[in-house]
């Protein structure tokens, strides 16, 4: 299944379906990346396997081979499959998904951790939560996501603010602080706003984390590592409290901080300037799929990265099967990104550094012919040229 989180007050559907009280003992399914739809199919009770043989159709064995846990979006067929299963094994699939994409953040759960992500699947309408994913409320991932963070908090750390440190860079304290600013936080208006490319709902997940933990605000300035006293981390606690999150993601706001939010390989990258050094001026290309140039294989396009906050959009027809190779040749920028999104707006490849050069380059090959858009954006402000080429 994608790796999609998601909250509806929907009922489950289905022959193996039915009401019953969530406990947190239920049962835990130990997976992986290698662990396929039959694995789990063959442990099931006989009605939920007829249950899953008629949702799946002609089509049943070839999809019971694939994997469980991929990166891919979720799938209709994979909705099917959950309102088949009990509730309990439903959030045992749903639990050891979780469990294995927090590992492989490198974050290791404790005991506690772990009972307070059981205790937190085991409330969820899983099939209503995997069949809702498709339809990307932000809002309500958000309350998902939220509640997920309040039992690992280190999940913020690693998820949202790029490029500022490690994760053993919190402190007992800082991790304390972090579950509670999860718990008076509304997570899932912050996502809604990410979602409509509101930047400051990024800038306030930053805002929450640098008040548990100064000195990240003062590497994230360039500063390196850093060990403030405690009358420096609450003057930086004041004003962080002072200016807000409005306040710093507004550019005209006479702030002295601001914050550029970008989403990128997986979460919103978060960094921080100086809001006189953002120079002004006309945008030479749309900062979203809105107004996108249109860019020909084989040429190449000039763009200016011309603040920290801009992105350049582009848009180009790729054939299904086909193999593209998509470049950015620096000029005056010296650090670019580069986003592959499709028609939708879904992230499908992202790359900041390509081998040993701080420029970027994808190789993907098109899985349905269509439109599909680029977007670059830098760690700093200069020109460079886009090129996609077909392979």
């Amino acid at each position: 299944m994608g790796s999609f989180l998601f909250i509806s007050p929907r009922p489950p559907r289905g022959a193996a379906g039915g009401d019953r009280t969530p406990s947190t003992t239920e049962l835990e399914l130990t997976a992986d990346r290698g662990t396929s739809w039959q694995e789990v199919f063959d442990t099931l009770t006989a009605v939920e396997q007829a249950c899953i043989r008629e949702a799946l159709g002609d089509e049943a064995q070839a999809r019971l081979a694939r994997h469980v846990f991929r990166d891919d979006d979720t799938e209709e067929w994979e909705v099917d499959i959950f309102h088949c299963l009990a509730p309990e094994t439903a959030r045992a699939v749903f639990l050891a998904g979780l469990i294995l994409g927090v590992e492989e953040e490198g974050v290791e759960l404790g005991e506690e951790e772990r009972s307070c992500v059981r205790g937190f699947v085991a409330t969820l309408d899983v099939p209503a939560l995997i069949g809702a994913s498709l339809d990307e409320d932000a809002r309500q991932l958000g309350e998902v996501i939220g509640a997920f963070w309040s039992c690992v908090p280190e999940l913020l750390f690693v998820n949202a603010p790029g490029g500022i440190g490690d994760i053993g860079d919190l402190s007992e304290d800082g991790r304390a602080c972090l579950r509670e600013w999860i718990r008076g936080t509304d997570v899932g208006a912050l996502f809604s706003a990410l979602g409509t490319g509101d930047d400051a709902g990024a800038v306030e997940l930053a805002v929450g984390l640098f008040a548990c933990e100064p000195a990240l605000l003062v590497a994230s300035l360039g500063g390196g590592e850093v060990e403030l006293d405690d009358e420096a981390e609450e003057c930086l606690r004041r004003l962080l409290r002072e200016t807000g999150a409005a306040g710093l993601a507004d550019e005209g706001g006479g702030a002295s901080l601001g914050f550029f939010t970008r989403w990128g390989g997986g979460g919103p990258a978060v960094g921080v300037f100086v809001l006189d050094q953002a120079p002004a001026g006309d945008d030479d290309h749309a900062d979203t799929r809105d107004g996108a140039t249109a860019i020909a294989l084989g040429e190449g396009v000039r763009g200016d990265v011309g603040s920290f906050t801009d992105s350049d959009f582009f848009a180009f027809e790729a054939e299904r099967g086909t193999l593209y190779e998509m470049k950015v040749a620096l000029g005056t920028l010296t650090d670019s990104v580069l986003v592959l999104y499709d028609a939708r707006g879904r992230e499908l490849d992202f790359n900041d550094d390509h081998a040993d050069s701080l420029a970027s380059r994808i190789y993907w090959e098109a899985t349905y012919s269509g439109t599909h858009y680029l977007e670059v954006w830098g760690f700093d402000i200069g020109s460079y040229v886009l090129q996609v080429v077909a392979r």
